[in-house]
């Protein structure tokens, strides 16, 4: 599985227009829409129980009517709980799942093997740097491996993120990092304009 173009499309988006992303829901919702599109939900075969570890005395009947109903599957989930304690901002599930572990509380966690794809979103807010090591180190021009290594992973919960990431099966993740100010690209010192705005570096 290869999402990789629609978290493109999403930053061409954020950057043809940043106004239109207020907060980190917008650009997660945003890819959630362009993901939709595209994948379809599965189709679930009416022998077939996708709910497991689902006991709970009364509540078996329920259990029992909402699945006789269920008869398709969303391939996209935002907040997605696979691993206990840890949400993915958005999951991409395999063309066919294994079951759905509906917990006591009435969550819902996922096996590891069912996801397909994960992306993780973090929208930077009211900082004029980028999170790193060295605020005067420049960023741009640097290898992936420098790159990673200025990084600041522990601001920002970066850490987190990455390590939430690792802990799924799939190799196909992504950690997606936006901010309204341009950190890694560096302005030239004479005014520039692009699409009408004019930049100045301070």
């Amino acid at each position: 599985m290869e999402i990789k173009n629609y978290c493109e499309s999403l930053a061409e988006s954020f950057i043809n227009n940043p106004a239109n992303f207020v907060n980190e829901s917008d650009l997660v919702m945003n890819l959630a829409y362009l993901l939709r599109e595209n994948f379809k939900p599965i189709k679930i075969p009416s022998n077939k129980s996708i709910f497991e570890n689902y006991s709970f005395g009364y509540k078996d009947g329920y259990r029992k009517k909402i699945e006789e109903k269920i008869t398709e599957f969303d391939r996209i989930h935002l907040e997605t709980s696979v691993n206990k304690g840890e949400r993915i901002d958005t999951v991409v599930f395999k063309e066919d799942i294994d079951s759905i572990n509906w917990i006591k509380n009435g969550s819902k966690r996922f096996n590891n093997t069912d996801v397909g794809a994960a992306v993780e979103v973090k929208f930077i807010k009211n900082k004029r740097y980028f999170p790193k090591n060295n605020h005067n180190t420049e960023l741009d021009g640097l290898n992936i491996d420098d790159f990673i290594d200025e990084i600041d992973l522990e601001e920002n919960k970066i850490k987190g993120d990455i390590e939430e990431l690792n802990d799924l099966e799939t190799e196909d993740v992504y950690l997606l990092i936006f901010s309204n100010n341009d950190y890694i690209i560096k302005v030239i010192k004479e005014k520039v304009t692009t699409n009408g705005i004019t930049f100045t570096e301070n």
